[in-house]
């Protein structure tokens, strides 16, 4: 089983740990507030209160049995002496909180490879849904790389993706589509609309409405290609 150490159970710790225990792992989280292990007892069967201070909470846990460990403290200084800790003592796989940009890149020097940003990444995401609607979700990967979720315009309907050519004129690749088929529920015996995500998409078979393209490329180039078609009043393709 995917064993994880979580530290720090704020709203953000909390979430984790939440959402990884209904994934399957099996949850160790630690928290400096005693009143807040009280809160959170119920939920996560092994919480211990610890001394940000004191490494010798670590001695009792083998790093070896952990999978990942997700430092979620916003304070600067606890957050860098706990990352620095673990790091002594032989754990790998951390992903470190930072609450600012300078937070970001300590960390980031002394080692830490997976940094974590929830409101630059929350911004950006909203910044991206204003302004491209029709992008519903993205990843950003390495460098000024993304994957995106594209809904369609009308204009790709009954086109292929052999006839649209988005990779040579806008570099961005199809990796796969989502598309939503009948189904009928198999308790209420309903008909009910079911989502069916096919990866490599066969080229030469035409889209349908409502269909949504998993894109990667880089984020001018995604964005080049929305912008082509949203700023385009006459209803044809570029």
């Amino acid at each position: 089983m995917n064993r994880s150490l979580i530290i720090g159970l704020g709203t953000f710790g909390m979430t984790i740990a939440e959402e990884l225990a209904a994934k399957g792992s099996e949850i160790v989280a630690v928290e400096v507030n005693e009143s807040v292990m009280h809160l959170v007892s119920g939920k996560i069967p092994d919480v211990r209160v610890i001394d940000p201070a004191d490494p010798g909470w670590l001695e009792a846990i083998n790093p070896d049995s952990v999978d990942h460990v997700v430092v979620c403290i916003g304070n600067l200084e606890q957050s860098l002496l706990m990352t620095l800790q673990l790091i002594e003592h032989g754990f790998a796989n951390i992903y470190a909180r930072a609450s600012t940009e300078s937070h970001r890149r300590i960390l980031l020097s002394i080692g830490v490879r997976n940094v974590i940003f929830p409101e630059l990444d929350a911004a950006k995401a909203l910044a991206d849904r204003i302004t491209a609607p029709s992008i519903r979700s993205i990843v950003r990967l390495a460098g000024d790389k993304i994957m995106a979720d594209f809904s369609i315009p009308q204009e790709f309907v009954g086109q292929s993706l052999i006839e649209l050519d988005l990779r040579r004129r806008f570099n961005v690749m199809v990796i796969a589509l989502r598309r939503y088929v009948p189904a009928i529920d198999s308790i209420t015996r309903e008909n009910v609309m079911r989502e069916q995500f096919l990866d490599a998409p066969k080229p030469e078979v035409p889209l349908e409405e409502g269909d949504i393209l998993v894109l990667v490329g880089m984020e001018e180039s995604i964005h080049t290609l929305i912008d082509a078609w949203s700023d385009d009043d006459d209803g044809e393709a570029p």
